[in-house]
């Protein structure tokens, strides 16, 4: 590479891992922020937080990654035409096949690393996500019992309620309400217990001095029984860790499958690194702007462009999913109307005959 195209390739580099970053971390803020309001509601373990926020952030990427690398692919040429020294390199002779050298070759690089994590690395992390939140929220429902705060379990199958919970754990003044096919069970006991089986891992609630009611609601013969001692078993069923959420397929999975949806969500996967190519195409001529007009003149027309750009793909998605335009066709108009507009501008900034040639673009 020469002197010039290693500046620029440097330059776009750190204004993309710049722009990513900042980017990353505004999400996972707000998607942090998600999570520890779920963990304070009591709906996931406190430990599992960062967990989850470490693999749903894998996600972000594949959409981070190449808003991130336009955005600052704008704001690097921004700065060059602000300074003038895009003046100076068209004086030097440097037309648009030099600055399109540097730029593609690190957008090749951006696509291959975008292609990764949307084919393989975010559905694993996706997968993973899903489990961990799936078995921490059967979990959560085993937490410690809080004083006058209900705690379901079973899905909603079980209530349980303790007026008071002192420093050793014991449980003071409880209700349980359990609800099965056909009949309802209501206790009361003084105190109560949690205990684990070292042997089968069932864990227990063993209440004491209290009282059981058995039957069918809204008829008088309940079953009402005295106890000194009554362990009821309070472990939740096995994680369902079964989903139907086409993010968390294999992609190897999708691209063997002939069902519309699978279909979709692979296109959408390989749209990813195609549309980080694309928009490389377009930042070029994009970015070009008047001396006194500034360095972030063309971001809000790149962020709105990228807008349209993501819209109509999930449009074209849509349509896909309901088979209302063929698999053939599928998001590839939407990428190749987007290639030959940024063609099309860059043909208009610079002049049919300099486009490809080696001649300077104008000043």
């Amino acid at each position: 590479m020469t002197i010039i195209s290693r500046y620029l390739a440097r330059e776009a580099l750190s204004s993309w891992l710049g722009v990513t970053l900042v980017l990353l971390l505004i999400i996972c803020s707000h998607r942090f922020a998600r999570i520890l309001g779920e963990a304070a509601a009591g709906k996931l373990p406190g430990g599992v937080v960062f967990e989850l926020l470490m693999y749903t952030s894998v996600g972000f990427l594949t959409v981070l990654i190449p808003v991130g690398f336009f955005l600052g692919l704008l704001m690097t040429f921004g700065r060059l035409y602000r300074d003038s020294e895009m003046a100076a390199l068209n004086a030097c002779g440097v037309g648009p096949k030099d600055l399109y050298r540097p730029v593609m070759a690190l957008a090749v690089l951006v696509a291959v690393l975008v292609g990764w994590v949307t084919l393989t690395a975010a559905p694993w992390a996706a997968d993973q996500a899903l489990q961990v939140r799936r078995t921490a929220e059967k979990e959560a429902e085993l937490g410690m019992f809080e004083s006058g705060r209900f705690k379901s379990a079973r899905g909603g199958q079980a209530v349980f309620y303790a007026e008071r919970v002192d420093e050793q754990g014991r449980l003071h003044g409880l209700f349980l309400s359990q609800r099965g096919e056909d009949e309802q069970a209501l206790v009361r006991a003084k105190r109560g217990v949690q205990r684990v089986n070292p042997e089968t891992g069932q864990r227990l609630l063993v209440l004491e001095e209290g009282v059981r009611y058995d039957g069918k609601p809204g008829r008088a013969d309940f079953r009402v029984l005295h106890f000194v001692e009554h362990g009821v078993e309070i472990t939740p069923s096995a994680p369902d860790l079964t989903t139907t959420k086409r993010e968390v397929v294999p992609t190897a999975a999708l691209a063997g499958s002939e069902d519309p949806l699978d279909v979709a969500e692979l296109q959408w996967r390989l749209s990813a690194p195609l549309m980080a190519l694309v928009l490389a195409v377009i930042a070029v001529p994009l970015s070009r702007t008047r001396p006194r007009e500034g360095r972030y003149g063309r971001v809000v027309l790149g962020v709105l462009l990228y807008v349209a750009y993501s819209n109509l793909l999930g449009v074209a998605r849509l349509a896909l999913e309901r088979e209302q335009i063929p698999a053939v066709i599928g998001l590839w108009p939407v990428h190749i109307l987007f290639l030959l507009g940024g063609l099309a501008l860059l043909a208009h900034n610079n002049g049919w005959r300099h486009t490809f040639g080696l001649q300077g673009a104008r000043a």
